[in-house]
């Protein structure tokens, strides 16, 4: 080809793969995915994969999902469509797996005295985890919800890539505490991989701030996770719980099984916004990626830029064909951009395979 019919070809084609490029970034493409698909076994759309449900930006650090089970393991996403009890809402999931891990952070709003199991362990007392109902749950990509039936509580998740972001709506007569479980992991008496928390620590750095962070063995020999979270309301009282010792208002706790309940005056339909950052670095690293990605944004602004980012991945491929064929295809297509994750701070700090810290 001469370069004069090479240029011919430019001028001619381009028009069209711009008008086509046009078109594609005004299509809606998040609403052809289901990321209930792969959650479970009750139907076609729902068997077992490993999915998980919750909201995560593509290829991102967090992934804030809800865990129907106290100690996951199967299925590996830590949430199974057959269950119809919620434990809490984890920061960390794997996708597909056929081994569980990851699970970090257990966040859980109640209504009521103390409860530090998610299930009754004694006659007479209470769990934090709650019944739910499927047809009160939603997800699309960037975004998920759920209503709470024992506590009466709406749930609304939204994630950037190193942050998780929670919306507690109450719908009851009294106040609303919050669960914070750093021991929430996989089953350790089941898994071959003998998951263990070497150590966790967190502390109350003022009324709105809380930070934690913990350390594990398992896939690796060991893992780091830090966060840093900010309440939308103070904290009106704390109690950690340090296996059978509860300590009251305390400002810092470390222990392996380590648990915090938070008490905030939510009035009725009011709501209780938590954000959290994530890091594997170190607290600075966590308190950065929230203040980089979050900072003093709404809960409705952060859901539709990660919407806007995930419905920019999934346009690469523009698909026309029946409905059912493009749910299945495009929700195939957001499972291949969930991982791998970025797990480098937003300054491009990372713990590399030695246990060191280095930058990108």
């Amino acid at each position: 080809m001469t370069k004069f019919s090479s240029a011919l070809f430019i001028i001619i084609f381009s028009p069209f793969f711009t008008v086509n490029s046009a078109i594609a970034q005004k299509k809606n493409f998040i609403q052809y995915v289901n990321p209930f698909i792969g959650t479970g076994s009750i139907d076609s759309l729902s068997l077992s994969g490993s999915n998980f449900p919750g909201a995560v930006a593509p290829f991102g650090f967090v992934q804030l999902s809800p865990d129907t089970d106290i100690a996951p393991e199967d299925p590996c996403s830590g949430y199974d469509f057959a269950d119809d009890t919620i434990v809490g809402f984890s920061h960390t999931h794997l996708s597909g797996t056929g081994v569980a891990d990851l699970f970090d952070f257990l966040f859980m709003p109640f209504r009521g005295e103390a409860r530090w199991n998610a299930k009754p362990k004694a006659q007479g007392e209470k769990g934090f985890s709650s019944s739910f109902d499927h047809k009160n749950e939603k997800a699309n990509p960037g975004f998920y919800s759920v209503f709470l039936n024992d506590p009466n509580i709406g749930v609304e998740l939204t994630a950037t890539e190193h942050c998780g972001i929670h919306r507690y709506t109450n719908y009851g007569e009294s106040p609303i505490s919050l669960m914070i479980d750093l021991n929430h992991s996989l089953d350790k008496k089941r898994s071959y991989w003998s998951c263990k928390i070497i150590d966790a620590q967190i502390k109350i750095i003022n009324d709105y701030t809380i930070a934690g962070y913990r350390v594990l063995t398992g896939w690796a020999n060991e893992r780091r996770v830090y966060f840093y979270a900010e309440f939308s309301h103070p904290i009106i009282n704390s109690s950690v719980k340090t296996a059978n010792r509860i300590l009251v208002n305390t400002k810092i706790a470390n222990h392996k099984d380590l648990k915090l309940i938070a008490d905030f005056n939510v009035q009725t339909k009011s709501a209780l916004q938590v954000n959290v950052g994530l890091s594997s670095v170190s607290y600075d690293g966590a308190r950065s990626n929230l203040k980089a990605e979050v900072g003093s944004k709404s809960f409705d602004s952060i859901r539709s830029e990660t919407e806007s980012k995930w419905n920019d991945e999934l346009s690469v491929i523009d698909v026309e064909t029946s409905k059912d064929k493009m749910e299945i295809f495009y929700t195939a297509l957001y499972h291949c951009f969930i991982h791998p994750n970025n797990i480098a701070d937003v300054n491009g700090d990372y713990i590399n395979i030695n246990g060191e810290k280095v930058m990108l």
